[in-house]
C-alpha cells in the first residue's frame, strides 16, 4: 500500500526548514517500515517543472518469489554507498530476493560497469539496481536491457533514458538548493560578500552536476559568492588535494561546501593550515561527517536519506517484477543537520550500523 497525503507543491518540497524526520517503524532494521517521501511527476532525473505530492512510502510484506536482482555501484568506498548497501541487503532479507553486488572501482570507469551489469543479467538476473557513473553513458545498456525484458531501477545518482522504469533518489538539484538557501538564511548580508569554496564531486556525474546547477541558483541573487567549484571524485585523498589547492589560492574563503569527504577532509586541513574559522557544511551524510557535526568541527550537512532509497530502489524493482502498482519516482524527505539536531536527527534512515561491511552477495532462504 502507498499512502498518499492530499498535499500538491508546485516547486520544490524540501525547504530550508530542519527537520527532525522519525522513523514510522519500530527500528531500522528487517522489519516493516515506513517513511516520509515525495513523489515526483512527471519521473526522470531532473524533470522539467516536476510536481511532488508528499507520501508515506509502505513496502511490500513479501515477494512472491525469489527474484534475482543485481545492483551496480560506481564505488563501495565511502559510507554513503555503503548505506545503499545495507538499505537494499536488509531490504531484501525481509522480502525474501537474491541480490548480486558489483562495483566499478570509480567514477572514471564507465565501460566497467556496462560489462558488468551484462554479466549479471547473463548470471540470470531478473532487475537491475543502477547508480549510474554517468547520467547520459548507461541509455544505451537500458536500451538493451528493456528489450530483453529486464527493468532496470535508478538509484541516487541519476540515469537519463526514458526506459528506466522506477527511481528512488533525491533531487540533487533540491538538495543544492537546499543547502543554499540554508546558507543564504544564516548569512549575515552585511556588506561585504561572504566567499565560498565549493566542491560538488565528480565532473560528469549527474548527480554532481545537478546539485551544482541547485547550490548555484539558490545563491545568486545573494550576498553568498562562489570563489571557485572544484570538481573531483568524491574520495578522501582527492577532495583533500582540492581543499589545499584552494587554501592556498584564496586568502578570503570563508565556507567550505561539498560533498561528505570534502567536509571530512576539510576540518584537518584547516586545522592544519591555522584557518579553522572557516566553516565547513557537507550537502551528503557520513558517519564521519555526522559525529564532526555533534562535535561541532563541522558547521552543517544535509541528508536525503540513502538507506531508505535503497530500500525504495528495492521494493520499486520487486513491484515492476510481480505486475504490482508502484511509483515511478520517489525522494525522501532531504533534512538539514546542524548543531540544533545533531543528537536527535534518525541516523538510521542515511547511514549504516556502525562496522557494516560491504555484501555483495545475498541468497534468498
Amino acid at each position: 500500500m502507498l499512502e498518499i497525503k492530499d498535499v500538491l507543491l508546485k516547486s520544490a518540497p524540501f525547504g530550508v526548514a530542519l527537520l527532525s524526520i522519525a522513523w514510522l517503524s519500530a527500528s531500522a532494521s528487517a522489519q516493516d517500515w515506513t517513511y516520509p517521501a515525495f513523489q515526483q511527476e512527471p519521473p526522470g532525473f531532473e524533470s522539467e517543472n516536476p510536481q511532488y505530492t508528499a507520501i508515506t512510502y509502505e513496502p511490500l510484506a513479501k515477494a512472491s518469489e525469489a527474484w534475482h536482482i543485481c545492483v551496480a555501484h560506481p564505488h563501495m568506498a565511502d559510507a554513503y554507498h555503503l548505506g545503499y548497501n545495507y538499505g537494499y541487503i536488509d531490504e531484501a532479507k525481509r522480502l525474501g530476493v537474491e541480490v548480486t553486488v558489483v562495483e566499478a572501482g570509480g567514477y572514471d570507469n564507465l565501460p566497467t560497469q556496462i560489462s558488468q551489469i551484462e554479466n549479471c543479467v547473463t548470471q540470470g538476473a531478473d532487475a537491475v539496481i543502477i547508480s549510474a557513473i554517468s547520467f547520459t553513458g548507461l541509455d544505451g545498456l537500458v536500451a538493451e536491457l528493456d528489450a530483453q525484458g529486464i527493468p532496470v531501477i535508478d538509484l541516487g545518482n541519476g540515469i537519463n533514458s526514458p526506459l528506466v522504469k522506477a527511481h528512488s533518489l533525491g533531487s540533487y538539484q533540491v538538495i543544492g538548493k537546499t543547502v543554499g538557501e540554508y546558507l543564504v538564511a544564516i548569512d549575515p548580508k552585511e556588506s561585504e560578500r561572504t566567499k565560498i569554496l565549493w566542491l560538488p564531486g565528480p565532473a560528469g556525474a549527474g548527480w554532481s552536476e545537478s546539485a551544482n546547477t541547485g547550490f548555484a541558483s539558490s545563491i545568486s541573487n545573494s550576498s553568498l559568492e562562489i570563489l571557485d567549484t572544484k570538481y573531483g571524485n568524491s574520495n578522501k585523498p582527492e577532495q583533500l588535494k582540492l581543499i589545499e589547492d584552494g587554501l592556498q589560492t584564496f586568502s578570503d574563503i570563508d565556507y567550505i561546501v561539498g560533498v561528505a569527504p570534502a567536509a571530512e577532509a576539510a576540518v584537518g586541513a584547516l586545522r592544519d593550515a591555522g584557518r579553522e574559522g572557516i566553516k565547513v557544511i557537507a550537502y551528503y551524510p557520513s558517519p564521519e561527517s555526522a559525529r564532526l557535526v555533534e562535535q561541532g568541527l563541522i558547521y552543517a550537512m544535509a541528508s536525503d536519506s540513502a538507506v531508505i532509497q535503497a530500500r525504495i530502489a528495492l521494493d520499486q524493482a520487486v513491484r515492476v517484477l510481480e505486475g504490482m502498482d508502484y511509483l515511478s519516482h520517489v525522494s525522501p524527505v532531504t533534512v538539514i543537520v546542524d548543531e540544533s539536531n545533531a543528537k536527535t536527527w534518525d541516523r538510521n534512515a542515511a547511514l549504516p550500523p556502525d562496522g557494516w561491511s560491504a555484501v555483495f552477495n545475498l541468497t534468498a532462504p
